[in-house]
């Protein structure tokens, strides 16, 4: 009896420990692009960013400019941004041999006026720039430059009175009053447009989306996340200073998971374990008879 009971015992403790390392998480990328005596600097070598961006790659903390009246305003965040326009970014992460799958989570900051898939043309009165401006504004991302997660039917945004096509858990053409974003940070981050007609004192416009790609199958030695943006305003000739002041986005808090396969000898010590412990449960069934 006390044999089969040790038997029993290490059959089901090879099966647990083999299961445990059948499968591993590790972190292949993580940055939240803030500074401390730990970390007093962010390091951008995995980052490219082409040249011709309207944006620029540096790392902001929140603005200053408060948000709506009765909002509290977030703590200060470094981000990286802010971008524009058509710009497009890429981070290039190694991906070891063992790993089978990647999963990328990042908050994307989506700031100022988002105008959505608005057809509306709108007056421009300034100088040198088109005569009407409009959406549809949209953002997205996808990996190797080729695969985009949201796609050109799911990644209009808006931040007005707007309709957008990113609506997270519905197929209508219309999102709540927070647009599918996290509405704990709405218009908190306090971004305002800052340019005629809004002025300085205008309204501060932010929206945070909380976005994971899930598990994607993948097994080759490096993969190249890509996130870009177009049908932005940009302001270039009569506020070339900070062209992207009325339309911008930026990224926070990028994290890429890879998830690895057992090696042979962990499923044969799987295998052997189960095996083990069926026997003896068999056989302690035959006893018991």
């Amino acid at each position: 009896m006390k044999t089969r009971c040790t038997q029993l015992l290490v059959g089901v403790a090879l099966s647990a420990v083999t299961y445990v390392a059948s499968a591993e998480v590790k972190t292949l990328y993580e940055e939240h692009f803030e500074t401390s005596p730990q970390h007093p600097v962010v390091d951008l070598s995995k980052w490219t960013f082409p040249s011709g961006l309207t944006g620029a790659p540096v790392i902001l903390h929140t603005n200053p400019t408060p948000p709506d009246a009765g909002q509290t305003p977030l703590a200060s965040t470094g981000f990286l941004g802010e971008f524009g326009g058509t710009d497009q970014i890429h981070l290039t992460v190694p991906v070891a041999s063992d790993i089978r799958s990647v999963r990328l989570t990042f908050d994307a900051y989506l700031l100022r006026t988002w105008d959505g898939i608005d057809p509306t043309a709108i007056p421009n009165a300034r100088d040198n720039e088109p005569d009407k401006l409009g959406g549809p504004d949209r953002f997205d991302f996808g990996y190797n430059t080729t695969t985009r997660i949201l796609g050109p039917d799911h990644d209009s945004f808006s931040n007005g009175g707007h309709d957008q096509t990113y609506c997270p858990g519905t197929t209508d053409a219309t999102c709540e009053a927070t647009f599918g974003s996290d509405p704990n940070q709405k218009d908190r981050l306090g971004f305002n447009a800052e340019l005629p007609p809004l002025g300085p004192n205008g309204k501060a416009y932010s929206l945070v989306y909380h976005f994971d790609t899930g598990p994607i199958a993948y097994n080759q030695a490096q993969i190249v996340f890509d996130f870009l943006s177009s049908g932005l305003q940009i302001h270039t000739v009569d506020i070339p200073a900070t062209p992207v002041i009325d339309e911008s986005w930026g990224l926070d808090n990028v994290v890429v998971f890879g998830t690895t396969v057992p090696e042979p000898r962990t499923w044969m010590l799987l295998a052997a374990g189960l095996v083990l412990s069926s026997l003896v449960a068999k056989r302690h069934v035959r006893v018991q008879r």
